[in-house]
């Protein structure tokens, strides 16, 4: 199912109104259902680094360990859904292919609803952020809470980089060769506040943990659903980015992990 190409006077607020309703009817369906099954493992591809990790600390029981990627070749990330009560419940990508003139002016069009990981507790509010459609993702930052010996992920920001060409596909059985963006031309994508969040930071508290890709836009989300223990309820415990190797990420995991 796609949304509708965002109207030319108001692109911002047709891509939210897309969000909000697909999404939303998406997610309600999925949260009957139980945790997306995978292998309890996150592994980068050959031709990606993975950059430093948020959370995952301490011997915790994880429900769900797994990549959060596009459906299509080509696409990249250009935004997300959180769902937040103390911590992350559940985060949701949206994903899109952005098209370039001669010149490589880019622009995102149309956004497919992407994978999700997580589940929401009845004191869950919903936030919506979304790249300008210049942008996508290429990195994030993060607050963790601890509850005991284990950390969660509190909140969550993502990176917008601007996309300077189009996606360079794999050919042969080459490596993916990912979107190019820009390493300058980059902006910080903050959720909106929800008054269910009950566990979000202020926006002045400091953002520990901060990593992004170099080059490229990010090829997926790795992320690691865990059950929060003040409440049992399923929870974002652990999160990083995987990118195209092109030159290490900043906030890089040591190669051979």
């Amino acid at each position: 199912m796609r949304g509708a190409a965002p109207a030319p006077h108001s692109p911002l607020l047709s891509t939210l109104r897309w969000l909000l309703v697909v999404l939303s009817a998406t997610l309600t369906h999925a949260y009957a259902q139980a945790l997306p099954k995978g292998m309890l493992e996150a592994r980068p591809q050959a031709w990606e680094a993975e950059t430093l990790q948020a959370g995952g600390h301490g011997q915790g029981r994880y429900l769900f360990v797994g990549t959060l990627r596009c459906k299509n070749a080509g696409e990249g990330i250009v935004g997300a859904r959180l769902l937040r009560s103390q911590v992350v419940d559940l985060l949701q990508i949206g994903c899109a292919r952005a098209e370039c003139t001669d010149d490589n002016d880019c622009e995102w069009k149309q956004l497919d609803r992407g994978a999700y990981a997580g589940k929401p507790s009845d004191k869950s509010g919903s936030s919506i952020a979304v790249c300008p459609r210049d942008s996508m993702i290429s990195g994030y930052r993060a607050r963790l809470k601890m509850a005991g010996s284990l950390d969660y992920l509190a909140d969550l920001q993502f990176e917008c980089a601007l996309v300077i060409a189009p996606a360079i596909g794999a050919e042969q059985g080459a490596p993916d060769g990912g979107v190019p963006v820009s390493d300058n031309k980059r902006s910080w994508l903050p959720f909106p506040a929800s008054d269910s969040a009950a566990g979000a930071s202020p926006d002045s508290a400091p953002w520990p943990i901060e990593a992004r890709c170099a080059q490229r836009a990010a090829t997926g989300v790795s992320v690691a659903v865990g059950v929060f223990t003040p409440t049992g309820q399923p929870a974002i415990q652990a999160l990083s980015l995987f990118c195209t190797k092109v030159a290490p990420p900043v906030g890089s995991l040591p190669s051979g992990r």
